[in-house]
């Protein structure tokens, strides 16, 4: 295999790596050792051809090369110039410096330049897809509650006692819906009872899973009064229908994972005034608005 040694115009000062890299852009395309600089041949080595970079400005914006036989005396066969862009940086045009000369070397021995096997580059591995693990879905946001309430006498009005159920559907906490259901009684003579039913929506100031919460709401009511009196062996009763509304504030502790303890006030405002008359005389009467006093226990799914 013929070789074709390398050297670079003595006047050219651009570092003494400047041969080496040419040889080395040659004998990438040639073959390792095919390229010799020729500063580096022993006595008496001859190689089959000469190749003498000039290059024509301080810059290396251009440079000619001289391919001869043999010696850098040797019969000039072949002259090529090149030009280099602005924007190659000098490593980049000395690589194709040598790139030329293996070039001419190939063209010279009559075959085609030999490919040198590139190395493969390792594909890049796929990273392993992770998946979440699956969240944990939520209970659904209801509860059933129930509870006992008491309201107090205001205004010499009767007090009451009674027991309330309701069920909560929440959206999305904070805000939840809520219909209820009420019977309360005043013992005595008059005896009275009142039946309600009520439907609205509330608010939580805390999130659904806190442990704490307190929870604001308002209401639509319905309300059934009923009266009884006696008076000796006679005994007569009378009702009234009334409809108003109710607002509240609770406070909720989550103590176990499917009950919570629930306290709380409400105030109630119903119309008409219920007055309550025997035999012609008013015996009393129930005030527009009634608050009322709440403890009880919620049941979650």
């Amino acid at each position: 295999m013929l070789n074709v040694a390398i050297a670079v115009d003595p006047g050219a000062h651009y570092g003494p790596e400047t041969v080496h890299v040419i040889v080395a852009a040659c004998e990438q395309v040639l073959g390792e050792g095919r390229c010799p600089a020729a500063s580096e041949l022993g006595p008496g080595m001859v190689t089959a051809w000469y190749a003498q970079v000039h290059p024509d400005d301080p810059g290396l914006g251009s440079a000619r090369i001289e391919f001869r036989d043999r010696a850098a005396d040797g019969i000039l066969i072949e002259e090529r110039f090149l030009t280099f862009p602005r924007g190659a940086n000098q490593q980049g045009r000395l690589a194709s410096i040598g790139s030329v000369i293996a070039a001419l070397a190939a063209a010279r021995e009559g075959a085609p330049i030999p490919s040198r096997p590139r190395p493969k580059l390792p594909e890049p591995s796929v990273p392993p897809v992770r998946t979440a693990p699956p969240q944990p879905s939520s209970p659904p946001d209801w509860s059933v509650e129930l509870a006992a309430f008491a309201t107090p006498s205001l205004g010499a009005g009767p007090y009451r006692l009674g027991a309330l159920g309701s069920a909560q559907v929440g959206f999305e906490s904070p805000p939840f819906a809520r219909v209820s259901g009420s019977y309360a009684v005043h013992p005595g003579n008059p005896r009275l009872s009142w039946l309600g039913v009520s439907a609205g929506l509330g608010t939580r100031l805390a999130e659904r899973a806190a442990r704490f919460n307190v929870e604001l709401g308002a209401e639509f009511v319905f309300q059934h009064t009923s009266a009884t009196a006696q008076r000796g062996t006679d005994q007569e009763t009378a009702a009234q229908n009334g409809w108003g509304g109710r607002i509240g504030a609770g406070a909720v502790w989550a103590g176990w994972r499917h009950a919570s303890l629930v306290s709380g006030v409400d105030a109630t405002l119903i119309l008409p005034r219920v007055h309550v008359t025997v035999g012609g005389q008013n015996v009393t009467q129930v005030p527009l608005v009634s608050v009322a006093l709440f403890l009880g226990v919620r049941l979650l799914p």
